[in-house]
């Protein structure tokens, strides 16, 4: 009776238990969501939120619906998923092996915040990294995990940094891990992801866990680079910042050594543009090609197939306070934001210290490109420091290269350029890839207008173009740094324009200078070698060719008859003056000489005009005509009866003859007896009557030159001057009468 009782009782307590287990197992999923959304903060810091949540101890599966994540202590949602799949292999969970056989995640919204260098699941991480006690013994044996066919479907990503202000929006990421495992040395990831914002990325990379070694094959179309504009905005006053970046590329390299990278395939961009807070855009390009045949920064080689640019822009303005790309710099440290966050979130300072540091272990010093192209380029350059606004237009540029090779003796650029829609700029470029400082230039400019240098021309100068051609051509060798160039520089058909009032300029007669200088058509040529070294600190290339065209405008405008000697051949004395004798008033060989120099100038130089100015002493012209008219009468010879002989005998007679002055004696008043002979033969004659012929001699001697020159040489009229110096006293006495020739530019 008490062997039955006891059986009862047994059978009562199993049935309870057996009871108990069921209702557990069937109000397990209940009672798992109660106390996880019940004891979920206290464990985690934030408040879990799941509606449905069902969990098969048999099959081991556990499925959650709309699974909630708060942020600490904050409403704000951290993850939304609307589906979780989770399957656990149970029997081997009883040999302590955590085995899943699946995790799927199904659309979730994951919600990132950064602000500085914090982000709203660093607790989370403090939380569950806490550091082993100190003096706890390390597990003897590994934890046994596998995890398979993990995959995250759809997910949505917003992230959002606070410092700079700035938001990316991931849309439909989808991410498949095949294999996570504690003895499985390598694990593969294949994600994928658009953005809100424009652009698509894929992505294969294999990682080995104990070398930290990786390599990545990713794929980028058209992603929008407009969402790193708010980390620019640190560095530059820009705007907007625009471009579609497509990438094809391998890159493999080791987590621990970030700075070692190989990598190979595509990087393209295209319609790339910046525009500054005025809304002129800065640059641009149609399209960036690289080709990327291998690059290693550990072996430091980098080799490319090709580099293309097509329609690079860059504007480049110079003001008064510097220039236009100055002026829209600026610095993190002069943001209002924390520097040390800012440090830590700005993208560009993060890439900046990262080529930083692969430039500072590494020297490319092995690196080669099969082509380099830039083409369709455009350059504006505009100066306002000048006064009027300079701007100058190279476009249709085109920079060719083929075989760039560090290993080569020589890497050759040909490049060609339009000039401000006239000019035209071809030239090629050697430079030793070892040595940069060891180079040649061999480079034409032509068709290109003076007249669109006249801001510059009126500033230094205050003389405007108004016609004109350049012809310029530069050979330039560095070798050893020493620089020698030769510099030819033609002007066709120059013309100079009046002079402008200008406080800057200097005083050069440049209208003048040109004129002197310009050939028979018009031209200048000019040939100005250059030497120097490029250790001197005061040796600028450009500043010594400026000085040395000053220079010779300065000489020819202040030394023209230097110049006519130089150009024309002979001495400075044939071209300066036109000497005469006393009482001369035709042309005779010794004239003939200096008046042909100067009828030849003219004619060359069709826009210079001539002043002949008649210098001499009245008083010894007066003498002269006196002394020459007296011995005449002495001698019994008429002005209309002179002949050499009988002139001969007039020059032959001197003024101490006793008879000649004996006859003066006589002619005249006993008071004069103590005079000079000059006096005598103008008391004799009668001092109006000499200043009459010393006049009409002078205007004589006027009329020659000027018929000598016109109707003989063929000068224009209008081109010649003869005129008498209204102070007749210049000249010492003795010294012959002349005529001082000034030269000018014909208006």
């Amino acid at each position: 009776m008490l062997r039955m009782k006891f059986k009862r009782v047994i059978s009562v307590i199993l049935l309870s238990l057996l009871a108990v287990v069921i209702l557990l197992l069937v109000f397990l999923s209940t009672i798992a969501k109660y106390l996880i959304e019940k004891h979920a903060e206290e464990y985690t810091g934030r408040r879990i939120l799941l509606e449905n949540l069902h969990i098969n101890v048999f099959t081991g599966n556990i499925r959650v619906d709309q699974l909630r994540i708060y942020e600490a202590k904050s409403n704000k949602i951290f993850i939304d998923c609307p589906r979780l799949e989770l399957g656990i292999s149970v029997s081997r969970l009883i040999g302590k092996q955590y085995d899943i056989s699946s995790l799927v995640v199904e659309k979730p919204l994951i919600n990132i915040t950064q602000r500085g260098n914090h982000f709203n699941y660093d607790d989370l991480i403090k939380r569950f990294n806490t550091a082993a006690p100190s003096g706890s013994k390390a597990p003897e044996k590994p934890v046994r995990y596998y995890i398979r066919n993990l995959r995250i479907d759809s997910a949505r990503l917003n992230y959002v940094n606070t410092s700079p202000p700035s938001r990316v929006e991931i849309l439909n990421w989808d991410l498949e891990i095949p294999l996570l495992a504690y003895n499985e040395p390598q694990f593969r990831i294949r994600t994928g992801l658009s953005l809100a914002s424009g652009g698509r990325l894929r992505a294969d990379l294999v990682i080995y866990s104990r070398s930290a070694i990786y390599r990545v094959k990713g794929d980028i179309q058209q992603l929008n680079i407009a969402m790193l504009y708010p980390y620019l905005k640190d560095y530059l006053k820009v705007s907007s910042l625009d471009g579609l970046l497509d990438a094809d590329l391998s890159v493999s390299g080791n987590l621990h050594h970030a700075q070692e990278v190989a990598a190979s395939g595509r990087l393209a961009m295209e319609k790339f543009a910046m525009v500054d807070n005025t809304g002129e855009k800065l640059t641009s390009f149609e399209k960036m090609d690289i080709s990327v045949d291998s690059v290693n920064t550990k072996s430091n080689f980098y080799r490319f197939k090709s580099l293309h640019i097509t329609r690079p822009y860059l504007k480049f303005a110079m003001y008064d306070d510097g220039y236009n790309f100055q002026r829209i710099l600026t610095s993190p440290a002069g943001s209002s934001t924390d520097t040390s966050a800012q440090n830590y979130a700005n993208l560009f300072i993060m890439m900046a210290d990262y080529l930083q540091g692969i430039m500072k272990n590494y020297i490319a010093s092995d690196y080669s490109a099969e082509q380099v192209n830039i083409e369709k380029g455009h350059m504006i350059f505009t100066d306002y420091t000048h006064g009027d606004k300079f701007q100058y237009d190279l476009d249709s540029l085109y920079l060719f290269s083929d075989r760039v090779n560090s290993n080569r003796n020589r890497i050759t650029m040909d490049i060609k350029s339009l000039l401000n829609r006239s000019g035209v700029l071809t030239g090629t470029l050697g430079v030793n890839p070892r040595d940069f400082m060891d180079m040649d230039i061999d480079c034409r400019v032509h068709d290109l207008l003076i007249s669109d240098f006249n801001p510059y021309s009126k500033y230094y100068v205050a003389t405007p173009f108004l016609n004109g051609s350049v012809t310029y051509t530069n050979k330039t060798t560095i070798l050893k740094r020493k620089m020698t160039s030769i510099n030819h520089l033609e002007v066709i058909k120059i013309e100079a324009g009046k002079k402008v009032k200008s406080k800057t300029a200097m005083n050069i007669p440049v209208r003048l200078a040109v004129s002197l200088l310009k050939d028979v058509h018009g031209n200048i040529r000019l040939d100005i070698p250059v030497e120097g070294s490029l250790d001197d600190p005061k040796f600028k290339w450009g500043k010594v060719i400026w000085q040395v065209i000053k220079n010779i405008l300065v000489k020819a405008a202040t030394a023209p008859f230097r110049f006519f000697a130089s150009a024309f051949s002979g001495k400075e004395t044939d071209y300066k003056e036109v000497s005469f004798d006393y009482l001369q008033n035709s042309i005779s060989s010794t004239q003939q000489k200096t008046l042909d120099n100067l009828a030849r100038v003219l004619s060359e130089k069709k826009d210079l005009r001539v002043q002949l100015l008649q210098v001499t002493s009245r008083q010894d012209e007066a003498e002269a005509y006196a002394l020459r008219t007296a011995k005449s009468l002495y001698l019994g010879i008429g002005p209309d009866s002179l002949t050499a002989d009988r002139q001969q005998r007039m020059d032959s007679l001197s003024i101490q003859d006793s008879l000649f002055n004996a006859f003066l004696n006589t002619r005249l008043p006993a008071g004069t007896r103590f005079s000079s002979v000059q006096e005598k033969c103008i008391r004799l004659i009668g001092e109006e009557k000499i200043n009459a012929l010393v006049s009409e001699n002078m205007e004589r001697r006027n009329q020659a030159v000027q018929n000598y020159l016109v109707s003989q040489k063929g000068i224009p009229a209008a081109r010649v001057v003869v005129t008498t110096a209204a102070d007749q006293t210049q000249l010492s006495r003795g010294e012959n009468p002349k005529f001082q020739i000034n030269i000018s530019v014909l208006e």
